[in-house]
């Protein structure tokens, strides 16, 4: 599990993509213990999406119909979930304390020669775009980058938004995004730690919430020692994932 200082978004920002203040102090990084990020597989809790009232407004909010979400891995046995808010942090995670902040899970890899990264994601949510986003956003350097980051965007999504976009509950495809157009930073032999993530600016955990399934996570090209291509699967290692060396 990881967390990084996010950009404070402004609260009318185009879609896409948000736009940062520009004098804006960072969203803090989520404390350790409380980073919204878990492992799912068939047969996990499922969850709901939808405006709940919350008692401590009034009115509160109006409920509407709800969008049951029940997760499915897309390939294997098991995917990744970062998730903030709403129902789905009721059942998987802090409930009404949620924090709001960038709540992820993180790799380090090293780029290789004609780097390309692929993945698969399941994204959904009520949150608006300047106020949350689904994200997968590079920093050159071990995980300590995402104490001073410097944030390389590869996607901003706002519930699988911009337009066309699947319904809810679809997966869909990130990539393949060449490593080397994303940033001039990221060259060959660069050590470099990938997030993958959902983000929130809202201190409320009863009416919005972002999430995101991930899975099948790669990067491919020729490694530095070597000269013929190869694909592997990025090792999405941390304590979330009980050592598992993929997410699959």
């Amino acid at each position: 599990m990881c967390s990084y200082a996010h950009p404070d978004y402004a609260p009318n920002a185009p879609n896409p993509p948000p736009t940062p203040y520009p004098s804006a102090a960072p969203i803090a990084q989520v404390s350790p213990g409380l980073i919204s990020s878990t492992i799912i597989t068939t047969g996990s809790s499922t969850f709901v999406v939808g405006s709940t009232p919350n008692p401590a407004n009034s009115p509160g909010a109006s409920p509407q119909p709800y969008a049951v979400i029940t997760p499915t891995p897309y390939d294997g046995s098991y995917s990744a979930l970062t998730f903030l808010g709403g129902d789905v942090a009721h059942v998987y995670g802090v409930g009404h304390t949620s924090t709001k902040g960038a709540n992820g899970i993180c790799q380090t890899f090293v780029v290789p020669t004609n780097g390309v990264l692929s993945l698969y994601v399941n994204e959904g949510g009520d949150e608006g775009f300047g106020s949350g986003d689904q994200e997968a956003t590079l920093f050159v350097g071990g995980v300590t980058a995402l104490n001073n980051p410097s944030p390389i965007p590869v996607f901003q999504d706002d519930n699988i938004q911009p337009s066309p976009a699947p319904a809810a509950g679809v997966w869909i495809q990130k990539g393949p995004y060449t490593l080397s157009t994303l940033n001039s930073a990221l060259t060959p032999g660069t050590t470099v730690t990938l997030f993958l993530g959902s983000y929130t600016y809202s201190t409320s955990s009863y009416k919005f919430s972002e999430y995101m399934f991930v899975d099948d996570v790669s990067v491919s090209g020729i490694p530095l020692s070597g000269t013929a291509a190869t694909k592997r699967k990025v090792p999405v290692q941390s304590t979330l994932m009980n050592q598992r060396t993929r997410v699959k």
